[in-house]
């Protein structure tokens, strides 16, 4: 059996233990650690009891926590009674002697931020190990995917704010836990986006009536699509489920090359001033020859952030698409804001949706986490009991739900709003006892004062998500271009990156979730106020959403007077103050009035996209004070799809007053109107039958359309399959076939 030694570490320090992991084995050490080594799927707990028992060696990683943790006492005892050879690591120091009286030698890496000081002590540990447990340093290939996989497994958690640090891990017991993000991988479902009509993928090259086919899982989607955009909502899981299908063909890469194409990650937020796509890859390619493997097809591209490139983003995505269209044997995933997907952002490919999170999925998530908390967290989230729109709709995303979590765990309150549960989650992960001991900790006010600043400049320059650190330290201080910058405040970032506020990569930094940012900016923004941003929308199909939605949105959650917030918006942009609303601000039934008023203005607008995007929003709302307005004029408008719009929209409304309506745009010239009056009366239910029964009597032909009135008729009272529906139906094919 081959020796190897076995790293021990507390899981606070689980991103430091990754890494020193991936470099001992890129420098050829015989080395078991359990993110890298535990396949998943396996029995965490035996595969761990396993490995303590077989080690020859073992390096602890000492820090205040370690001496203090069962599991992490456990398994240095294992090593002691077997008499094994112990390496010891610091890198958290203590105020007292960790082993008082034994002699031991540490190597000393709690300056591991700092890549020199990092560099210097991994040479004296390599140094220090016999050379039983060395090798040849395995090939680039390799030594990319160790690194990459160790990369993704710090980020793999979607619930890495109540891993680490909101919640520690258990310390009462003797066997190493797994981490959660292995226990519980995937919240979210998945759905193909396709022609409502034919059933055909939907690319967005055309306006097309649309439907969701749920996938059995995303990897249906992997197996039948080479290329694909993955679209979700702020928070929705789709950068968690790429890098999770990074990390899974990283491990398969690496066990398989020979079937298994070489995973190729790239932020697309980082580009920067390279000329094209391929001078972008090449920075981050960590071989030779990337040419070579473009043209053998031997990667798999996954990209993150299509919508998350600033300024220069519409230029990039057309250049990213015409090199994909040169390379038809690449296949890639690409990640984007369903908001942000269209115009200049459409790559033309198939679309499958990350959807919105079940109520027994977010029962089954809560549960895992809160235990017998899971109760009284879902009774104050009101998606059951009250069906509160605002909470339930921030439940639905698997980031919203943890960040719902933790608060709660904290405080056993829950906001309303993503401002105010931002808030409170940033102060909770400020405020922890293990962040305040670390050099830069500074009080949470001013770390929200100086981060408001840095969120703010990037959403008011079109910055990408990934900004230098030397620009980001120039906000944080608020000094000019020709200011010498305050070195110091980079200690406060490494604070904020172990808070998981932000990720610093390199010489970049980002914050941790464009909602973290998008709550910072709404802090800065109560400065300046919400008129100094405001803009008319615009529109393409819909309403395309505006750099500035989710901050003002969040900033309604952080003022006194919300409604004056909203009663500001509403003028220029009705659908951003229905947004407003919807993420829990009650408003007066004047505000409430007003806003309807002016998407009634709008349905007379003359542009159609924005015509249908009021109609639609009213719909949505259900108000059957809209019923006149979408009869009088969005079921007779000049333009097909807004007339289908708004045949849906008083479906959706589902009262008696709709049925005379829906029942004249069965007779529309376009087949996708009189289809979606078909749905819609079939979503109106019983209180439609006398009206369609009365219509099975109608054999004209509407223009253009092989089915009769008649045929419509009966297939929405077959969709609303009720007794009197059935007779009806009966009735009619008795007349027909006598």
């Amino acid at each position: 059996m081959t020796r190897y030694l076995y790293l021990s570490y507390h899981n606070y320090d689980t991103e430091f233990a990754l890494q020193l992991a991936a470099d001992l084995k890129n420098n050829g050490v015989s080395l078991w650690m359990d993110r890298l080594d535990i396949p998943d799927g396996a029995d965490w707990g035996a595969a761990v009891h396993t490995a303590t028992q077989d080690m020859d060696g073992i390096i602890v990683i000492l820090s205040p926590d370690y001496v203090n943790t069962l599991y992490c006492q456990a398994e240095l005892d294992a090593a002691r009674r077997a008499k094994r050879q112990i390496f010891w690591v610091v890198v958290r120091k203590s105020e007292r002697d960790y082993f008082p009286g034994e002699a031991y030698s540490i190597v000393d890496f709690s300056a591991w931020r700092t890549q020199a000081d990092y560099t210097v002590a991994l040479g004296n540990l390599l140094k220090a190990f016999p050379d039983d447990y060395k090798g040849e340093a395995p090939p680039w290939e390799t030594c990319y995917l160790i690194s990459m996989i160790a990369e993704l497994e710090t980020r793999r958690s979607f619930m890495t704010v109540i891993e680490t640090p909101v919640s520690a891990a258990p310390t009462d017991t003797l066997v190493r836990p797994p981490s959660l993000s292995a226990v519980f991988r995937w919240p979210m479902s998945f759905s193909l986006m396709v022609d409502a009509e034919n059933g055909t993928v939907w690319d967005a090259s055309e306006y097309v009536q649309r439907s969701r086919i749920k996938l059995d899982s995303i990897y249906d989607a992997v197996e039948k699509h080479p290329r694909f955009i993955l679209l979700g909502d702020a928070g929705g899981g789709k950068t968690t489920a790429l890098r999770l299908l990074a990390l899974e063909a990283a491990r398969k890469r690496l066990h398989d090359p020979e079937n298994t194409p070489l995973p190729f990650l790239l932020y697309l937020p980082v580009w920067d001033t390279e000329p094209s796509f391929m001078d972008f890859a090449h920075q981050w390619w960590p071989g030779t020859g990337l040419a070579e493997w473009v043209e053998q097809g031997n990667i798999t591209l996954f990209l993150d952030g299509l919508n998350e490139m600033g300024a220069s983003g519409k230029r990039k995505v057309a250049k990213l698409r015409e090199w994909l269209g040169a390379q038809p044997a690449i296949h890639s995933i690409i990640t984007c804001r369903t908001g942000d997907y269209a115009g200049d952002l459409d790559m033309g490919l198939p679309m499958v949706i990350a959807e919105p999170m079940t109520p027994d999925q977010v029962r089954t998530f809560a549960q895992h986490y809160l235990g017998e908390q899971t109760e009284a967290f879902l009774k104050q989230l009101g998606a059951w009991e009250h069906n509160e729109r605002a909470l339930t709709s921030l439940a639905e995303t698997p980031y919203l739900l943890s960040a719902l979590v933790a608060v709660f765990h904290e405080q056993g309150m829950l906001p309303g709003n993503v401002g105010m549960l931002f808030r409170r989650l940033a102060q909770i992960v400020w405020e922890q006892p293990i962040l305040k001991h670390m050099s830069g900790w500074i009080p949470f006010e001013e770390m929200e004062s100086a981060f408001s600043a840095l969120a703010y400049a990037m959403v008011r320059q079109d910055r990408p998500m990934d900004v230098p650190n030397q620009w980001a330290l120039r906000q944080l201080s608020g000094r000019h271009w020709w200011q010498k910058v305050d070195h110091t405040l980079m200690s406060v970032l490494w604070v904020a990156h172990r808070a998981h506020l932000v990720e610093i990569r390199g010489r970049q930094m980002r914050f941790y979730h464009r909602l973290i940012q998008e709550y910072f900016a709404a802090v800065k923004l109560q400065e300046s106020g919400v008129k100094s941003v405001l803009a008319r929308p615009d529109f393409y199909l819909g309403r395309i959403a505006g750099k500035w939605d989710q901050v003002i949105i969040a900033l309604c959650g952080l003022v006194e007077d919300a409604e004056a917030v909203i009663e500001e918006v509403i003028p220029l942009d009705p659908w951003l103050a229905l947004d407003c609303i919807h993420s829990g601000i009650r408003v007066s039934s004047k505000c409430y009035e007003r806003l309807l008023n002016e998407l009634y203005n709008r349905m007379l607008a003359m542009d159609w996209p924005v015509r249908r995007a009021a109609v639609r929003v009213l719909g949505e709302i259900g108000d059957p004070a809209a019923i006149p307005a979408l009869v009088m004029h969005g079921l007779v408008d000049s333009d097909w799809p807004v007339r289908r719009t708004a045949a849906t929209a008083l479906g959706n409304i589902s009262v008696s007053d709709v049925v005379s309506g829906l029942i004249e745009a069965l007779q529309d010239e376009n087949y996708n109107v009189r289809q979606a009056a078909t749905d819609a009366l079939g979503a109106v239910g019983v209180l439609a039958v006398p009206a369609l029964a009365e219509k099975l009597a109608d054999t004209d032909y509407p223009w253009r359309s092989n089915l009769r009135i008649c045929d419509y008729a009966a297939e929405a009272l077959k969709k609303i399959d009720t007794p009197e529906a059935h007779r009806a139906l009966t009735a009619w094919q008795e007349t027909v076939s006598g």
